[in-house]
């Protein structure tokens, strides 16, 4: 049988060039475990996959039994190279096995860190072959989300009824992960402010939730802003994502509340810079994730209109 499955960072900004997919592969040549990474550009969709393949593969005896495991984090670019963003990013598990491991429940649940992380249920997409079954499960995640698992020192999972960790052996292969994901970095450049945005109208979103991507839609809409469906013809980059998590209990309710962030980028010149931040405040109790982002992207712009009425 077998189973395949920005923290807000202020420094001096950088002015990212994109990495080559030769580079790329040349890079995952000096690795020393380079059957887990892999790189390719598609000229016909004009999009380059990356990706990562944790084999975490189970001792006899324990909750998978003759189960092989593997966990992917894959990250898609527009066009050709690695460039500083990418356009989607998904975390899969496929598996292979006698019977159905995730037929009825497949709910994926993360502790990164301790911080919870649920990604919920996923459509089941399975095979029946001669001697085994294959399934496959994938769930999107936002860069957010994304580099949180990279960035952390443990990780748990909860698939269905199955739960494990991931050890620090394979932990240490997101390293190289983010280290591939890097673009190549050629000058620094001068910290964007609000100021500079000053007209500026055509937006790119990005986030991996349905709900909260329409109300951000409408809101700038109703504001006369231009949503652009490519990241390089916006001046302005939305990106709105899950933070964190926590328990709430009322009487006897008890539900888990998610917490997001939304950072807004300038994009000018080839170069893209933070110009606003938002993310959970005590007026927010209880709030839904998408009412959340539409809370912040009406903050972000009553905060730029603010600026182009200034003297």
């Amino acid at each position: 049988m077998k189973i395949l499955v920005l923290l807000f960072l202020l420094v001096v900004p950088i002015c990212p060039q994109v990495k080559s997919v030769e580079e790329a592969q040349r890079q995952i040549s000096e690795f020393s475990d380079t059957k887990y990474f892999f790189v390719k550009y598609d000229r016909f969709k004009d999009i380059t996959d990356v990706f990562v393949r944790l084999d975490l593969t189970p001792k006899k005896g324990d909750i998978f039994q003759n189960i092989t495991f593997n966990l992917l984090i894959s990250s898609r670019f527009l066009g050709n190279g690695i460039a500083d963003h990418a356009r989607e990013q998904v975390l899969c598990v496929t598996s292979t096995s006698r019977d159905w491991k995730f037929l009825k429940d497949r709910e994926l649940n993360l502790l990164v860190d301790s911080t919870r992380m649920p990604l919920g249920e996923r459509t089941h997409d399975g095979n029946v072959e001669t001697y085994f079954v294959s399934e496959v499960l994938c769930w999107p995640i936002t860069e957010l989300q994304r580099d949180s698992i990279l960035n952390a020192q443990q990780v748990e999972f909860q698939l269905g009824t199955l739960e494990s960790s991931i050890g620090k052996e394979k932990l240490s292969l997101f390293a190289k992960y983010k280290k591939l994901l890097l673009p190549v970095v050629f000058e620094a450049k001068a910290v964007f402010t609000l100021s500079d945005a000053k007209v500026k109208r055509k937006v790119f979103i990005e986030t991996s939730d349905p709900q909260s991507e329409l109300r951000i839609l409408k809101i700038l809409q109703e504001k006369k802003f231009e949503p652009v469906s490519k990241i390089e013809n916006a001046d302005l980059i939305i990106r709105f994502g899950v933070e964190s998590t926590d328990n709430f209990t009322l009487g006897t309710a008890s539900t888990v509340r998610q917490w997001g962030k939304m950072s807004v980028y300038l994009r000018t010149n080839g170069k893209e810079g933070l110009i606003f931040t938002k993310n959970k405040k005590p007026g927010m109790f209880g709030q839904l994730l998408h009412n959340q982002a539409a809370g912040f992207t009406e903050d972000f712009i009553k905060a730029l209109l603010k600026e182009e009425n200034s003297k």
